[in-house]
């Protein structure tokens, strides 16, 4: 048999080719509608489970270490006890036992006991508020380099209530003061830099620590969250987000998640006169900005006061609301959990799954599942 020309061999080396790069293309295919999650140890959890996989595509991830934090909302809605629930849950995890935690009440309006959460809150998370570390929450400016400090030191969970509430140096001054340090600064360059920077606003005073802080942060996996309330602005464009918060936009470009929580409902119950009390809230997170997986997705959970957020709540009806736990009128159903085709209320269930923690486990191996059928399906013709 005679042998192939050399154009017939060119032809025969192009379709080799082309069948690679297919066989290729289809291998890279499959990995991208895998949506493969952020490994767990990867990631410092939210304390909300349904968060978590918004965050990360995965039920146990979260926020992915060395992370800066922006958590919005406005006041009285429950954003303290959602950034204690990621404390909480993190002096419980065993992956996390070297990291420091260190939650920054300078409101003072932490109404928690930690005793409450368990041995491991109580002994692993100092809380610092006016009453005993005064020096450190005088200013804004003290703050930071105490928080700049301990990132030194090591890995670290850091979590600052709220930016608001925070003066700078030269805010506790008058106007009369800071002129006459402006006059007597005069005589240097830097004097007058250094009189400038303490009359600083905290935008300013923020953007310059913030830098640092994120560096840090990169550096040895910590995370820090930096709570803010929003308001709302004036005139906004319809193009235009219409809450804003402190801190100048810094903030928005060193965090690498920011997410907004909204009261979207009150939660009531009947005391024993009969008279409705409100007892909580049913909260909204919308995740803003998110380079963990990119999604921008929303999810709800229940606050309850003086008892904190209800994360098996939001597990039951996030899988509620896909069908996998089926309802009929007030009662449930999950022969997959259960193992029985028994009906149960949801008050009943819920304390079932706190007293059997390994139900809870399953619930959340459920729950991914579902969320990753519901991303492929969204990105199946992409």
């Amino acid at each position: 048999m005679a042998g192939k020309s050399k154009k017939e061999s060119e032809i025969d080396v192009i379709q080799e080719t082309v069948k690679d790069t297919v066989s290729e293309e289809k291998y890279a295919e499959s990995e991208t509608m895998s949506l493969n999650p952020i490994p767990t140890e990867d990631c410092v959890s939210s304390g909300i489970t349904i968060l978590d996989l918004n965050l990360s595509g995965n039920s146990r991830g979260g926020f992915r270490k060395g992370s800066v934090v922006q958590y919005m909302a406005l006041e009285g809605v429950g954003k303290t006890a959602v950034a204690l629930k990621a404390c909480v849950t993190a002096a419980s995890d065993p992956t996390l036992k070297d990291y420091e935690i260190y939650y920054l009440d300078k409101e003072g309006g932490l109404n928690f006991n930690l005793s409450y959460f368990g041995k491991e809150a109580e002994e692993k998370i100092t809380i610092l508020n006016p009453r005993n570390s005064k020096e450190i929450l005088s200013s804004l400016e003290k703050t930071y380099l105490w928080i700049i400090s301990k990132l030194k030191e090591g890995s670290c969970i850091i979590v600052m209530d709220s930016l608001n509430s925070f003066l700078t140096e030269g805010q506790w001054n008058t106007e009369e003061e800071n002129e006459t340090k402006v006059l007597k600064a005069l005589d240097s360059d830097k004097e007058v830099k250094l009189a400038n920077d303490k009359m600083a606003d905290a935008s300013q005073v923020t953007a310059k620590n913030l830098a640092m802080i994120n560096e840090l942060v990169k550096e040895n996996g910590s995370l820090f969250i930096l709570i803010s309330q929003y308001r709302d602005k004036l005139n906004a464009g319809p193009y235009e987000d219409p809450n804003q918060t402190s801190g100048g936009k810094a903030i928005q470009y060193y965090s690498d998640y920011r997410i907004k929580f909204s009261a979207s409902k009150t939660i009531k119950k009947e005391d024993m006169s009969g008279k409705d009390i409100i007892i909580g809230y049913n909260l909204k997170s919308i995740i803003i900005k998110n380079r963990g997986n990119g999604m921008k997705l929303d999810c709800d959970v229940d606050y309850i006061i003086q008892k904190g957020i209800d994360n098996r709540r939001a597990v039951f009806h996030y899988l509620s609301d896909y069908k996998m736990v089926k309802k009929a009128g007030a009662y449930y159903n999950a022969s997959w959990l259960t193992g029985n085709e028994d009906n149960f209320k949801e008050i009943d269930f819920c304390k079932m799954v706190k007293t059997t923690p390994e139900l809870f486990e399953k619930m959340k191996d459920k729950a991914q599942e579902v969320w990753r059928s519901n991303m492929e399906s969204l990105f199946e013709e992409f």
